[in-house]
């Protein structure tokens, strides 16, 4: 974690995450790959998915609770907060994402990626850069990243089994009664 700017009105962290890259390559069972080198040669290290999740939850764990031994109304309070992904799996329409963010109360913008913009003609490609602008509580902004990222990331690096959908649930817990 880089902390780019810090002071009483603002706060810029910025997380980077470093993926294994041969960490895919030894489970191949789990993968479902489409190719051969696809383990070895994928947008893993590069794109916003479930990856960016397990690091939020390692950097960010007591946020994610909810809870602060000094400044417990600091954590309850809902804060300003504007998050940029550059690079977030969407195999699907741009709309989806914003649905998806909406459901937390943020502004939403989400633009399609082009592989290059010189060639036009090769289309998108399937990522969004996705840029959120939202007042909620930190817990709740945490989760929504978790869950959300982790739901666009079709080529999720683990298996999803029912302690990640639990997992899962309880950090989306609350969504659907209005923004948090």
């Amino acid at each position: 974690m880089f902390y780019s700017e810090v002071g009483e009105e603002r706060c810029t962290v910025v997380l980077r995450v470093e993926p294994d890259p041969v960490e895919p390559s030894r489970d191949r069972s789990s993968q479902g790959s489409s190719t051969p080198l696809e383990p070895y040669i994928n947008d893993r290290p590069y794109a916003a998915g479930s990856f960016l999740t397990g690091a939020l939850c390692e950097a960010f764990s007591t946020a994610m609770s909810g809870r602060s031994e000094e400044r417990q109304e600091l954590a309850d309070a809902a804060l300003p907060f504007k998050v940029h992904l550059p690079a977030l799996p969407s195999r699907g329409s741009p709309d989806l994402a914003e649905r998806l963010f909406l459901l937390g109360g943020y502004a939403v913008e989400a633009r399609p990626l082009r592989p290059d913009e010189r060639f036009p003609e090769w289309g998108d490609s399937p990522y969004l850069d996705l840029k959120l602008n939202g007042t909620v509580r930190f817990r709740a902004l945490l989760g929504h990243l978790s869950v959300l990222t982790t739901v666009r990331d079709a080529a999720k690096h683990s298996f999803v089994d029912e302690g990640e959908i639990e997992r899962l649930q309880r950090l989306g817990e609350g969504w659907l009664d209005g923004p948090s």
